[in-house]
């Protein structure tokens, strides 16, 4: 029970902490000059121009939708050059509208491209932390130019992470894991900025945890509040698009790295979820606390409005949907070779180690967690219907969770890697 008080005590301090710290770091990335900014969004009109809002590409055998709409939004929101101060700034993330028109897309073309007037808006609800790295990069980089950046740096991250998997000796779910990937299409998230947050966060994070692994499982409060820390970034970062990927992601793989028996993987399951859900949860709540503060209690009601609407069974016109159809839309968005190879790859597996029993169950325990985990993202669609269904076509990567846990059920054995680092 002490030990209890203890890391909830240290989850308070850590939201906490990470909620000054961000709200400051925001405040510093306002006092950049926007005038680079706005010559680089200039510079990259024609992209907007030339693909529109949503545009569709068919590279990995399935039509993936690219969020310009949201892009645009990020772009106009980073290079917003308005007179307020850094603080007003921070709370509020203004950005520029082209009255009558909502799309930030057709604002972005109109106003930087066509020299269109145009007028403020605010977008509090989140804190817009991508602010952090985007208004630096808009600095200097067009859109265009972030983009092959984007490309580069994911590639990059990726590999580590491969590496790390080989490093610890756990190169037999590296397949679990390209797979899965491909079925999220990766050459569409290096193409959108709204897509890529969640990307860096879980491969990032993933990549943290497997380096520092025997150091974090050393005490019992470490590893609650690593994922705690996570939830904070993804509050932090994100505009809520996969968020889950960033929990399901590393915990998948600490699963598959850890030698305890079911049991305790269970308790770890649960023992590392509740945090995240703390981190991510208070630290969005930390964002209203703190624009209350400073005299802006219209932030909590409105965030408060569109939450519950984001977690209705409805849209905007009053359509009321069921349960089954926010799952069907999700679903269909898996339907493609790469799903295909999954399951092609899982038969293979099953059918060669499937008479090797001691290797090709999973001896650690690790099925029954592995299901629990491939069950969140169906929990997820259910607490947020509205928003799960609207946006199927990127809330869909949140499945990304249940693939990666289904697939781990059917590890590789024959690649071995290096031999483990930490000890059974």
């Amino acid at each position: 029970m002490k030990t209890f008080f203890r890391i909830i005590s240290k989850l308070a301090v850590l939201v906490t902490l990470s909620a000054i710290t961000g709200f400051l770091l925001l405040i510093l990335v306002y006092l950049l000059p926007t005038a680079p900014m706005e010559e680089n969004v200039t510079a990259s009109v024609e992209i907007f121009r030339r693909e529109g809002t949503y545009p569709v590409t068919d590279i990995m055998g399935v039509d993936t939708r690219l969020d310009n709409f949201t892009d645009a939004l990020m772009l106009l929101s980073a290079s917003y050059p308005g007179e307020e101060n850094a603080l007003e700034k921070t709370l509020k993330v203004y950005r520029y509208a082209v009255p009558p028109e909502t799309d930030p897309v057709l604002t972005l073309v109109s106003h930087y491209g066509d020299g269109a007037a145009a007028s403020h808006i605010a977008y509090e609800r989140y804190w817009h932390g991508y602010l952090l790295t985007l208004k630096p990069a808009l600095s200097i980089l067009n859109y265009g130019q972030i983009r092959v950046l984007n490309a580069l740096v994911i590639g990059l991250c990726t590999l580590w992470l491969l590496f790390l998997m080989w490093k610890i000796g756990e190169t037999n779910y590296i397949p679990s894991l390209l797979l899965t990937l491909l079925l999220i299409d990766p050459l569409a998230i290096v193409r959108s900025l709204q897509y890529s947050t969640i990307y860096y966060i879980s491969v990032l994070s993933s990549s943290l945890m497997l380096l520092k692994l025997e150091w974090l499982k050393e005490t019992r409060d470490r590893l609650p509040l690593f994922f705690a820390a996570v939830g904070c970034a993804t509050s932090f970062f994100d505009l809520l698009t996969w968020p889950l990927a960033s929990f399901g992601i590393p915990f998948c793989l600490l699963l598959c790295a850890d030698k305890r028996k079911s049991g305790e993987k269970l308790r770890l399951l649960l023992g590392c979820l509740v945090p995240w859900f703390v981190g991510y949860g208070g630290m969005w709540a930390g964002k209203w606390i703190i624009a209350a503060v400073f005299g802006d209690a219209d932030t909590i009601r409105t965030a408060l409005t569109i939450a519950f609407f984001r977690s209705s069974m409805a849209d905007e016109a009053g359509y009321a949907f069921s349960y089954l159809d926010v799952v069907v839309r999700n679903l269909a968005h898996l339907i493609s070779p790469a799903a295909l190879a999954a399951a092609i790859y899982m038969l293979a597996v099953a059918v060669t180690m499937g008479g090797k029993r001691g290797r090709f169950t999973n001896e650690s325990g690790n099925y029954v967690p592995l299901a629990i985990l491939a069950l969140l993202p169906f929990l997820w669609y259910m607490a947020m219907g509205n928003h799960s269904y609207i946006h199927h076509w990127f809330t869909y990567r949140m499945l990304a969770v249940s693939t990666f846990a289904i697939l781990c059920m059917f590890p590789l054995p024959m690649l071995s890697g290096r031999k483990p680092m930490q000890k059974p």
